[in-house]
């Protein structure tokens, strides 16, 4: 069922170096290297030399034209600087340089009283911006150091001698923004002149590469006035016949903990995201199935991905109802799956728990083999393959169910939204998030319904989230965050603008913060926020090659799924 990704690594490998190589302009130390072992396979960055010059001539030095002078009349109504941000005015040809600090611009200002030919450069990373004014007299009795105060991209202003003769100016940023421009020399009040050199707060930087079997990562460095945001998307069809949707469990069980690259490797996928909430004993927090089998049960019937044995694939809150059926036609209800059981419960143990059900002298296990009750245990009992195990002190089953006697378990997932229930033996595969973020195309924030605290619903934070697109493709995405200088993170409500931005048209929040990592090909290819990979305890997984799917109707038919 899982296959191994076959392809050699120095494709991707080389890919990723383009991928760097392409984005070195952009921001500061992308890296994909987590581990000393992933060094060797990246091409590094070098952050301080300074890339080719960009020579600017000089524009008209007389008079603005009419788009300079509508700038001018809006600078003046937008733009005026505080007096930590204005060098005082000396008399010298280099009158003073001013930093930029709107809303949605940034940049300097450097007045002089002739215009002067000028020379603009950018450092390798992006995050210092160098005016060279090689025939501008430097005027030592400017401040050579301003600080940019509290602001998310600016950090200092310096001016310094240029040889013998210039002058150098020096915008520090954060981070790297794109797309700087300046207006040339224009001439203003009092017989000066006016240079400028500026770019948007706020922008947009998106890149896609076809990896191995039409998987597409996107790549996006994003600028908010809040400060940057790393994102980063695996887009592709799972009815492709080449690539399939999974769910990787860490440890290989239902209650265990281990990074995502550790499970991408265990189950031999291509690429993984981190999946379900979970315990700090390993335990999953919300339902989850695994290849027809049912991991964890619901909670607060939260909203869910599911794929079921037709290849529909759909979201929507779920509900679980699951029973013992006994000989006599009596139906007991089952209080869980696959956890430490508490008195008065009946708790379901199968595969995917582990070798043996959990040591407990108290409990009364029925043993259940094609249909039937095989054997009575009283804990730590083996779990083979077919075996299902009771964990009960329930009366009924105490009675009525003995070796011999016919017994199965059926559940059902009962979907709020459609109003319809699912048989379980039809549900493939199931994960559960939350909240909602994204139905029929529009935001869709069901954080209260679905009873999420502040610590997941409120203020930025770095988030994964998973999506389907219009044409039924999957897109897993990781925003970074809680890292200043490289990404702050989204809020809800941005996470859900960016799914429906990426192609979502039906979108949910997983389990985020320090979890969130991504993994393609052995690397992973985001920043987590904690400087490498949390355990978690579950892991979505995009495998690749050979792995066939149904082509027929891929809508979520659920009229007909009963």
């Amino acid at each position: 069922m899982h296959m191994a990704a076959a392809f050699p690594r120095r494709r991707i490998i080389w890919r990723m170096m383009m991928v760097m190589l392409l984005f070195g302009m952009m921001s500061k130390g992308i890296s994909f290297a987590q581990s000393p072992e992933d060094v060797d396979n990246i091409l590094p960055v070098e952050h301080d030399s300074l890339s080719a010059d960009r020579d600017l001539p000089p524009e008209d030095p007389l008079l603005p034209t009419e788009d300079q002078a509508a700038e001018e009349e809006q600078e003046t109504e937008t733009a005026q600087p505080t007096e930590a941000d204005r060098l005082p005015v000396t008399g010298d040809i280099l009158v003073s340089v001013e930093l930029i600090k709107e809303q949605e611009r940034i940049g300097l200002r450097i007045i002089s009283e002739k215009p002067s030919p000028y020379r603009i450069k950018m450092s390798a990373a992006a995050t210092r911006l160098i005016v060279d004014l090689p025939a501008m007299t430097h005027n030592s009795e400017l401040p050579q150091y301003i600080s940019a105060g509290v602001d998310g991209v600016l950090r200092s202003l310096e001016t310094s001698p240029l040889g013998e003769e210039g002058t150098q100016v020096a915008l520090t940023l954060a981070y790297a923004v794109p797309d700087w421009s300046d207006t040339g020399w224009v001439r203003i009040d009092g017989g000066l002149y006016k240079l400028v050199v500026a770019a948007q707060r706020r922008f947009v930087q998106h890149r896609e590469f076809v990896l191995q079997q039409s998987v597409t990562l996107i790549m996006q460095n994003r600028g908010e006035v809040s400060g940057p945001i790393s994102v980063r998307a695996l887009r592709f069809s799972p009815h492709d016949s080449q690539t399939r949707l999974g769910l990787g469990l860490a440890e290989g069980a239902a209650m265990g903990l281990e990074p995502v690259p550790a499970i991408v490797r265990r189950y031999g996928a291509y690429a993984g995201v981190n999946a379900a909430y979970f315990h700090a004993s390993g335990l999953s927090l919300g339902l989850l199935v695994n290849e027809y089998t049912l991991v964890s049960t619901p909670v607060y019937d939260r909203t869910a991905l599911l794929m079921l044995s037709d290849g529909s694939i759909g979201m929507d809150r779920a509900a679980l109802q699951a029973y013992v059926h006994l000989a006599d036609e009596t139906q007991v209800a089952v209080h869980g799956f696959n956890r430490i059981r508490k008195a008065g419960e009946v708790v379901v143990y199968n595969s995917a728990f582990g070798s043996h059900t959990p040591k407990d002298t108290q409990v009364r296990e029925l043993i259940i083999e094609k249909g039937a009750v095989v054997a009575i245990g009283h804990g730590n009992t083996p779990i083979g393959p077919g075996t299902t195990v009771i964990a009960h002190d329930s009366q009924s089953l105490l009675i009525l169910a003995q070796p011999g006697e016919r017994a199965f378990v059926t559940w059902d997932l009962r979907l709020l939204g459609y109003q319809t229930i699912i048989p379980g033996y039809m549900v493939r595969l199931a994960v559960s998030g939350g909240p909602r973020l994204v139905a029929d195309g529009q935001v869709f924030i069901t954080s209260a319904d679905e009873q999420f605290r502040s610590d997941v619903t409120q203020g930025r934070a770095p988030r994964t989230a998973i999506g389907i697109t219009a044409d039924y493709q999957i897109l897993l995405v990781t925003v970074d965050g809680r890292q200043l200088n490289h990404s702050i993170g989204m809020t809800l409500e941005e996470l859900a603008h960016l799914m429906i931005e990426l192609g979502a048209v039906q979108a949910m929040n997983l389990d985020g913060g320090g979890s969130t990592t991504m993994v393609v090909d052995d690397v992973v290819v985001n920043r987590p926020s904690n400087g490498s990979a949390r355990a978690v305890s579950s892991a979505l997984l995009v495998y690749t090659r050979g792995i066939a799917m149904p082509q027929d109707d891929r809508t979520l038919s659920m009229e007909s799924a009963y």
